[in-house]
């Protein structure tokens, strides 16, 4: 999400120059599916092992150039997927959503975006039978300064039952 933000507000910040230049209200659309993993989850705790993850990450949303020539963005994060345990044991989570929202008053901004995410997955044994849920609890802050990522930093942590 973090180089998809940077990349997000480089883009907003050239449209920038042109509602600038133009004078005109416009709303844009924007939307970008990527397929993640196989990646190494790390311990997380709960008694489970290190596993697999693999998903789908959908950013989409809008931007709104004002005619003060400010641009606002906000839209959504929504990641899907699963980790699998080498004892065969797997959790799916079906949608983890984190929204967004930030406004780039003139070119070359230092924009901030925070989020926090609450995502419930269940726990199922190697048979397919639920054995537990799993929240995965998640704070970042990521600041963009002339399309750079200056300061990234990202708590997280799980809950079992």
């Amino acid at each position: 999400m973090r180089k998809l933000m940077a990349a997000l507000v480089a883009v907003v910040g050239t449209l920038l120059v042109a509602a600038t230049a133009q004078g005109a209200v416009t709303v844009n659309h924007f939307s970008s599916t990527t397929q993640v993993g196989p990646i190494s989850v790390p311990d997380v705790g709960c008694g489970l092992p290190v596993g697999v993850l693999a998903g789908t990450d959908t950013v989409a949303g809008q931007f709104v150039q004002h005619d003060n020539g400010s641009v606002e963005v906000e839209g959504t994060d929504t990641f899907a997927y699963r980790v699998d345990f080498p004892n065969g044991d797997y959790f799916i989570s079906p949608s983890a959503t984190t929204h967004f929202h930030f406004i780039l008053s003139s070119p070359g901004d230092t924009v901030t975006v925070g989020s926090s995410a609450l995502d419930r997955g269940t726990l199922y044994d190697a048979s397919g039978d639920a054995i537990g849920t799993v929240t995965f609890h998640d704070t970042s802050y990521t600041t963009v300064a002339q399309g750079t990522v200056t300061v990234s930093f990202d708590r997280f942590f799980f809950t079992c039952k």
